[in-house]
């Protein structure tokens, strides 16, 4: 009985620490979710990964007059944001620090021609969503 109960007690902690998790667990998600959607060349669901506020400065950074490609410039960052995927060969998630609210993910790539980058994406959450807010490179 009290080995039952021993069992029981182990199964109960396991469960327990497996539903609390790390706070910033998803934020992790986000950043993963965003290169497989690059792999798969859909643009648009990575941009709506990003926060409206980062999207928008990214749209604006890019020099293409999108008048010309008859593009929104969410279209624009879709498109931009799949052509420089396309070049990233492997992902690999480093490091996830935060909380609940705020995280930073460290992701490591290596694109097709060997180059090696580390990348911080910082994360935020809104009414309980994810948001990427921007991505730098890490200071090494």
């Amino acid at each position: 009985m009290q080995r039952l109960v021993g069992v029981l007690f182990l199964l109960f902690v396991v469960l327990g620490v497996n539903a609390c998790g790390e706070p910033h667990g998803d934020a992790r998600e986000v950043v993963e979710e965003f290169f497989e959607k690059l792999e798969d060349e859909e643009g648009l669901e990575a941009v709506r990964l990003l926060h409206p506020t980062f999207r928008d400065s990214l749209a604006r950074d890019i020099k293409v007059p999108i008048r010309i490609a008859d593009l929104k410039p969410s279209q624009a960052v879709a498109c931009v944001l799949v052509t420089m995927g396309s070049a990233v060969d492997k992902v690999e998630v480093l490091d996830t620090k935060g909380d609940e609210n705020r995280a930073e993910v460290k992701v490591r790539t290596v694109d097709k021609e060997g180059i090696d980058r580390i990348l911080v994406f910082e994360v935020v959450k809104e009414k309980d969503r994810w948001f990427i807010t921007d991505i730098k490179p890490a200071e090494r």
